[in-house]
């Protein structure tokens, strides 16, 4: 982290707040299966984030809808940052082989050349 990071984040008391989405999570823990949030991609989290937003500023409060959508929207962060360092680091040793099934089908194909 750079120096002007550390210095925001020590500007801001997030404790409360992580215990809220710790509670959170837990909660949903209770009725969603132990990591099924990363099957979803970032699209679907999104969307309930935004589906408890509305909720919450149409005044709804059968749950912490901000809780609920903060939640929403770290899974979607950390699945963007996962797919970022995946595609950054290349395929993996099994898109790899089945990629190389493919190269036959161009085996004596000359490139195109640019002009």
């Amino acid at each position: 982290m750079v120096n002007i990071e550390l210095e925001l984040i020590s500007d801001v008391n997030l404790d409360q707040a992580f215990c809220i989405l710790a509670r959170t999570l837990a909660t949903g823990r209770r009725t969603h299966r132990a990591g099924a949030w990363r099957s979803k991609p970032v699209q679907r989290h999104l969307q309930h984030a935004r589906t408890h937003l509305d909720l919450l500023a149409g005044g709804s409060e059968g749950e912490d809808h901000l809780a609920h959508a903060a939640c929403r929207l770290l899974m979607a962060l950390e699945l963007r940052e996962r797919t970022t360092k995946t595609l950054a680091a290349g395929p993996t040793p099994a898109e790899a082989a089945a990629d190389s099934d493919q190269m036959p089908l161009f085996a004596g194909v000359a490139p195109i050349r640019q002009t």
